[in-house]
């Protein structure tokens, strides 16, 4: 009979290690008993054999794992190596995070309803549903408290302990009053904070023009306040200004097809993010009948602070499509911070490019995540973790959802300061070309 492969933990994520370790040890199991191995002291020697070394140095580093073999008295050296490993590999679980995994599984790409069965079966193996009918009313209260009303930041403190639902009340109880009393105070402050600056617009009306810069008021061309000071212009590529405050005239004629003032051809996939909204007369047709504008105002609509499964990520809204890309700095984020992921698979049946390029690109992972925006009530989207990206994008459906981009029949403008994916994800293909 062939042996089994050794315990690689460290070739999964932390998130994995207790499924994994499950699954190893039931095949260890089912090995030691169809070679009717019996003997203590041959079980753990035949599971540290196995295992490999990976699980060799987890042994030999945790305490009590390894206890000393009395052959007259032939105590039990395997069960205690079995359960601290066990713990080890598989902390204590959350009912309530069980449930809302439970709750919140769909089919995987690819994947038939047989295995999607087989899943559910498996998550619904973790979950207490409460004995009595008093009990399952308090959980299913419970679980409802913490999907739909409580913020990001008190489902971290109702999911470290397993609390009552009066435990569950009181705390909602408090966080609604600070929220309330917080926001108070903010506005107070707030408001104090316009009256000054308004004083200082009356002492100062140079601050009235517009900045040479960037356009934009309430600074001189020569405040070091200025975010064009440092930025590239998309007309000149000159440093120093925004494109609409450019007085570089392009020249026509004989010129380096690379240089600043080469024709670029025109583009007609670039990710949009903000368009210009206008009605498109009656017996005219438009490519751009479904177009996207960002919900938000301000001078940063281009970055949007989300909270990925608990913790923030900064994402770019992509409404030219519907997936959502994780950088790769930001998964390994996730990970270190232990953030709140689920469903984690390398496989997909989608496919990525950039810009200009037939080259599909490389997709690392593929998991599921609650997503929310501000204070919002979060949705659970699908992330696709992407090779050498630089920047995470939020793809219009969970906009959308997030009440960050809404839909509207337009005609495209494009803007000075939009992104487009080849500039968000480097350029992967000309490094690849080199």
């Amino acid at each position: 009979m062939a042996e089994l492969k050794p315990f690689l933990f460290q070739a999964f994520d932390k998130a994995l290690w207790r499924n994994e370790w499950e699954t190893w040890l039931r095949s260890f199991t089912i090995y030691i008993e169809s070679e009717e191995i019996t003997s203590v002291y041959k079980k753990r020697n035949k599971l540290l054999h196995l295992g490999g070394p990976q699980l060799q140095a987890v042994v030999y580093n945790l305490p009590g794992a390894l206890v000393a073999f009395d052959e007259e008295a032939n105590n039990d050296i395997f069960t205690p190596l079995v359960d601290k490993l066990t713990e080890y590999f598989s902390p204590q679980r959350n009912s309530v995070f069980e449930r809302h995994l439970f709750r919140t599984m769909v089919p995987v790409e690819g994947e038939g309803f047989t295995e999607f069965l087989t899943r559910l079966r498996r998550q619904v193996a973790k979950c207490s549903f409460g004995e009595t009918k008093k009990e399952i009313e308090e959980i299913c209260l419970k679980d409802k408290i913490i999907d739909v009303w409580a913020p990001v930041d008190l489902k971290r403190k109702l999911l470290e302990n397993e609390f009552t639902l009066n435990d569950f009340v009181k705390m909602c109880h408090i966080e609604e009053q600070v929220n309330r009393q917080t926001e108070t105070m903010g506005a107070a402050g707030q408001q104090s904070t316009i009256q000054r600056v308004s004083h200082q617009k009356t002492r100062n009306p140079d601050t009235l023009q517009e900045c040479g810069r960037c356009g934009r008021k309430g600074h001189r061309e020569s405040s070091p306040d200025c975010p064009a000071r440092s930025a590239t212009c998309r007309k000149c590529s000159k440093i120093g200004h925004f494109a609409r405050k450019c007085k570089t005239k392009i020249r026509a004629g004989n010129h380096d097809a690379d240089g600043p003032w080469a024709k670029r051809p025109r583009r007609t996939d670039t990710h949009i993010r903000l368009v210009n909204c206008e009605s498109v007369h009656d017996g005219e047709k438009s490519a751009n009948s479904d177009c996207f504008r960002v919900a938000t105002k301000g001078n940063n609509d281009e970055i949007i602070p989300c909270k990925v499964g608990g913790r923030t990520m900064e994402m770019v809204i992509d409404s030219g499509s519907k997936h959502n890309l994780c950088s790769q700095a930001d998964w390994q984020k996730l990970i270190d911070d232990q953030a709140t992921i689920f469903n984690m698979r390398t496989k997909s049946s989608n496919q990525f490019r950039s810009y200009a390029s037939d080259q599909p690109l490389k997709i690392l992972r593929v998991f599921e995540a609650p997503i929310s925006v501000k204070r919002d009530p979060e949705v659970i989207a699908t992330f696709y973790v992407i090779e050498n990206s630089r920047q995470s994008l939020l793809g219009c459906d969970t906009a959308i959802q997030l009440n960050v981009l809404t839909r509207k029949n337009a005609i495209v403008e494009y803007l000075d300061y939009q992104i487009p994916v080849t500039q968000l994800y480097g350029d992967m293909q000309a490094a690849k070309r080199d």
